[in-house]
């Protein structure tokens, strides 16, 4: 789009202040698009030099509009945004003569569609997150720039209504899961080497391996390890027994279901193509557990595939005693004053787990002690605890809508207290 040619002391009337509010429609309620956004200044305009990566920080909310601070090297401007279902208004205190936005507005909404596009406006509407943020500022971070302004500091774990964890969670599609517990089973007395294996970052959900274990010489303490068996190698199968055979064939076929799963259990793929798998795996898991509690297991944290070819590292080993006991899960909503907080309260025979980690999606445990969840929907709800950093806090302002979305739904499967 061509700008004409300002004459001397004639206004052009195709020009504005950027000063005043300039409104762009938006295809669907409260989300900028790239294509939106770019069809919104002028060719002339978008060409200016500089104003690259600003700064920005939250400043005000007040009539219904957000002031964001927008700086870069040593010159600032206020940003005005102001949110309707289809448009959005946007003025900068610049004040200069554009056709459409002007640099500094474009650069800043350019960010935000850089870390979160097509961009959710929502969260500069009124009750939004950034109204919430500036009336509770003391719990989040003060850091600038588009991503930074919804951050809650770690004690808060996940905000509703704000932090990303949650975004799109269906919490009807976790508590749909299967939840029946498997029969368990009694097994025999054993003595065989196995290593739950970690992945220490997104890599594979959690399988089991078989491993030679180098015994000390009163043969009651294993005090090296051999390599990864693959749990179908026949030269060791003449001193095996029953129940390790079962076990080595447990073991192949849960790394047959793990190495085409995703890595986690609140997945999209699992809307489309269902939990079959995964239940398959959990009844797996189930199985090889009672067999798995008379033997010297041990979890091993791996970061490459390559460590899986050689021998466990003593340095991501640790012995560990698995627990018979499925922790029956509860939650805890604790009022903080200024909010309110979920937490995951785990049982084991009527008391609380008070010192619990989550050990990779089908676990719980307690210092060396490893609890075995008892349903797909019960390691869901773990998950998405451990994905919200423990808790979820809700602001008094939030709370009707969150009581509403998740509570309610929660409370048809699970104790509140």
């Amino acid at each position: 789009m061509g700008i004409k040619k300002k004459e001397p002391g004639i206004s052009n009337p195709s020009l504005r202040n950027a000063s005043d509010f300039y409104t762009i429609p938006l295809e669907e309620d409260y989300i900028l698009a790239e294509e939106t956004l770019e069809s919104s200044i002028d060719i002339k305009t978008s060409k200016q030099p500089g104003w690259f990566y600003p700064d920005l920080k939250l400043l005000s909310f007040k009539e219904d509009t957000a002031a964001i601070l927008n700086s870069n090297d040593k010159t600032s401007f206020t940003l005005h945004l102001k949110v309707e279902p289809r448009k959005l208004m946007v003025s900068c205190t610049c004040g200069l003569q554009v056709e459409m936005l002007c640099i500094h507005s474009f650069k800043a909404l350019s960010l935000l569609l850089h870390f979160d596009g097509p961009a959710d406006l929502k969260k500069f509407m009124p009750g939004g997150a950034a109204q919430t943020v500036l009336d509770n500022s003391k719990y989040f971070e003060t850091k600038t720039g588009f991503r930074n302004f919804f951050n809650p500091k770690a004690a808060m774990g996940a905000v509703y209504g704000i932090s990303e964890p949650l975004e799109g969670f269906s919490i009807e599609d976790a508590l749909a899961m299967p939840a029946p517990l498997p029969p368990k089973k009694q097994i025999k007395d054993m003595a065989m080497c196995y290593i739950i294996m970690v992945s220490g970052r997104k890599g594979l959900l959690p399988f089991l391996l078989p491993c030679l274990g180098k015994l000390n010489k009163a043969g009651d303490h294993i005090k090296g390890f051999g390599k990864f068996l693959s749990g179908i190698q026949k030269e060791h199968d003449a001193w095996l027994t029953e129940e390790q055979r079962t076990l080595n064939s447990l073991c192949l076929q849960i790394w047959k279901l793990v190495e085409k799963l995703p890595n986690e259990l609140i997945h999209e793929d699992m809307l489309y193509n269902g939990t079959d798998d995964l239940s398959k795996l959990l009844d797996l898991w189930h199985q090889a557990f009672p067999l798995l509690m008379r033997q010297p297991v041990y979890k091993h944290f791996y970061y490459k595939p390559r460590q899986l070819k050689g021998r466990p590292s003593k340095r991501y080993m640790q012995k560990i005693n698995l627990k018979d006991a499925a922790p029956l899960i509860q939650f805890k909503l604790t009022d903080k004053g200024a909010f309110k907080q979920l937490e995951l309260l785990p049982l084991i025979n009527g008391k609380e787990i008070r010192n619990h980690k989550i050990f990779d999606k089908f676990f719980i445990y307690e210092n060396d002690n490893i609890y075995l969840l008892s349903s797909l929907r019960d390691a869901a709800m773990v998950e998405w605890m451990k994905k919200s950093g423990g808790r979820i806090t809700i602001f008094k302002n939030q709370f009707t809508q969150f009581e509403n979305s998740f509570l309610q739904p929660l409370k048809k499967y699970y104790e509140l207290r």
